[in-house]
């Protein structure tokens, strides 16, 4: 029976950290509570406190490329998160794509209670209820569960694989 592998899905921001799960058996990314980046000490107690909420197998975390396929600063702050997260839970951590993930969230997000943001104050603090970055970190991981699944079907059920 193949082994079942649980995917923690992050989009990590220097105020909020976005997050999602989802597994081999259902291929389908759900959303978690947002954690609010508080500071490294914060932050890290607040990501142990996750981890240890559940079994985990693998993290995807967002990569902020630009449109052009290139990396920026932000990238590299999400690099040393990324190796940070390696070391600190001797798990894999996967990256994908997560070119404007945060602006479809919003557009989901939008449509789904249709609704529309007035000005950039009412979307500041609808921004602030962390929905927005948890709705990022389910495309995040989405796309990663679909890029699994198009390469081979059976790739979720029987092996881990980044899809780079």
């Amino acid at each position: 029976m193949p082994e079942l592998i649980r995917f923690l899905g992050i989009d990590y921001g220097s105020k909020r950290v976005g997050l999602s799960h989802g597994d081999s058996e259902l291929g389908i990314a759900m959303p978690l509570p947002m954690i609010l980046n508080g500071g490294y000490r914060s932050l890290w107690k607040d990501l142990r406190h996750v981890f240890l909420s559940h079994p985990w197998d693998v993290f995807v975390v967002g990569y902020p490329f630009h449109m052009d396929g290139s990396i920026g600063a932000k990238a590299k702050e999400v690099d040393a998160f990324m190796v940070r997260l390696e070391q600190e839970f001797a798990l894999p951590v996967m990256r994908s794509d997560e070119t404007l993930t945060s602006e479809e969230a919003l557009h989901r997000f939008q449509n789904s209670r249709k609704m529309r943001l007035r000005n950039v104050t009412h979307w500041q603090h609808f921004r602030r209820t962390g929905e927005i970055d948890s709705g990022a970190a389910v495309l995040i991981l989405q796309d990663h569960l679909n890029a699994l699944m198009q390469r081979d079907p059976n790739v979720l059920l029987n092996n881990i694989d980044d899809g780079d």
